[in-house]
């Protein structure tokens, strides 16, 4: 099967004439962020002559073309990613921002690209069945890292220089170590952590001088004040990651200020949803225990006094992670003041044993709380539960499908749109 997925690969860079020499291409992986710091870096490169094309799980953009991805992968296979690129370069698109994934990696989609900066956001525990162990879920994500160093430098018309292959690494990550070990012309570490400090392996460290998240992000780099209405601390590293990137390409920290300001919102990535009510309504896509903790704590200082937090917390995915299942219910449990279990994407599994294994993760006592565990199905009739539960000064949460447009089921796709379901469900409630 490898094979057969390199040979698309292959047939993808012949057919196509490598359309991925002809712009700076940025690739970003990791576990948590990825999507994010892509629809951040696409508007973020993005001015006047420039334009750019984004593939990520939210999106698919083409210069001004943007479409949300629907297709329910992130790197779809076949020649997906050459068609995606020699649109780009059609479109005279210089910089293509592509989201690699470990299952991409593992099925060749990221080879015979010429990428020239490799973003690495993070890494925990994920897709452990599908690699067989956490290090061998690393080394899939260091492939394009370990490529750098042999791609080719570019020489574009529309720079004065040949592109330098960087290496851009969040440097408080305990994995970093493993990603700039690899060659590059330039490593460029970020981070907020005390642990930041200029290494005699790095070009540059990116460090605030100080990091606010009370009321959106502030970060303070040098004498710049970078301000994002996005929230959570977890932002203030895409945030970093993005102003990274940017300095590499010679924008300064004031300039990326004044373009990430007004992105009040990134699609399914704790977006706010709002119709009139007295609560807030968090829509996240948090599909491992460390983004539902961070996700959790974020909402958490929503609540007006008094307030409770109310989850709806999916399956977690069939077929995948079974492992995190129990985990992701215990930290429901402990910081929500009710959840509601329900179904998320069960694939070819049975949704009520999907949520039988997340059920061994909590208390005894919790589990015979009706008024805090609840357990629905139905992902409609869960939000509307929600809904219907949540009061002025409340935090409603719902985490796992983010923007995502379907619900994967063993009878097939069925269309869904949370932030706009939820809508709908809180202009009836009123």
């Amino acid at each position: 099967m490898p094979f057969y997925h390199l040979l698309w690969a292959a047939a993808g860079v012949l057919w196509y004439g490598d359309p991925s020499r002809g712009m700076v291409v940025i690739g970003v992986t990791g576990t948590k962020g990825k999507s994010s710091v892509v629809y951040l870096l696409a508007r973020s490169l993005e001015r006047e002559g420039v334009a750019t094309a984004a593939l990520s799980s939210i999106e698919i953009k083409v210069g001004e073309d943007i479409r949300p991805n629907t297709t329910k992968m992130t790197m779809p296979g076949r020649l997906f990613v050459w068609q995606f690129l020699a649109r780009a370069k059609q479109a005279g698109c210089k910089y293509a921002i592509i989201e690699v994934t470990s299952q991409g990696i593992l099925q060749h989609r990221h080879r015979f690209i010429n990428f020239d900066t490799m973003v690495f956001t993070n890494l925990q525990r994920e897709h452990i069945e599908a690699h067989g162990s956490y290090a061998a879920y690393r080394d899939a994500k260091l492939a394009p890292f370990r490529a750098i160093a042999h791609n080719k430098r570019k020489v574009l018309p529309w720079r004065r220089d040949a592109v330098k292959k960087r290496i851009i690494a969040n440097i408080d990550d305990v994995a970093a170590d493993f990603f700039l070990s690899c060659s590059a012309d330039e490593k460029i570490g970020y981070g907020l952590g005390a642990q930041s400090v200029l290494r005699s392996d790095l070009t540059e460290v990116i460090v605030p001088r100080s990091a606010d998240y009370t009321n959106g992000i502030t970060l303070t780099i040098d004498d710049s004040v970078i301000f994002s209405p996005l929230a959570g601390r977890f932002n203030a590293y895409n945030l970093l990651a993005v102003a990274a990137v940017c300095y590499a390409e010679g924008i300064g920290f004031s300039e990326t200020a004044s373009r990430v300001k007004n992105i009040s919102t990134i699609p399914g990535r704790f977006e706010y949803v709002a119709a009139g009510q007295l609560f807030a309504v968090v829509v996240d896509y948090a599909h491992t225990p460390d983004s539902l903790l961070e996700l959790y704590g974020a909402a958490a200082t929503l609540r007006k006094s008094g307030g409770k937090m109310i989850c709806v917390l999916g399956s977690a995915g069939g077929g995948r992670d079974k492992w995190k299942r129990p985990e992701m219910a215990a930290l429901a449990e402990k910081n929500c003041d009710v959840v509601i279990f329900t179904n998320e994407d069960p694939y070819d599994e049975d949704p009520n044993a999907i949520l039988d294994e997340m059920e061994k993760g909590l208390s005894d006592g919790f589990k015979k709380n009706a008024a805090r565990s609840i357990r629905i199905l139905d992902r409609r009739e869960a939000l509307a539960k929600a809904v219907s539960l949540a009061h002025a000064g409340d935090a409603l949460v719902s985490s796992g499908k983010g923007s995502e447009k379907w619900i994967m089921t063993k009878d097939g796709k069925i269309p869904w749109n949370e932030k706009k379901i939820l809508e709908e469900l809180l202009t009836k409630n009123k």
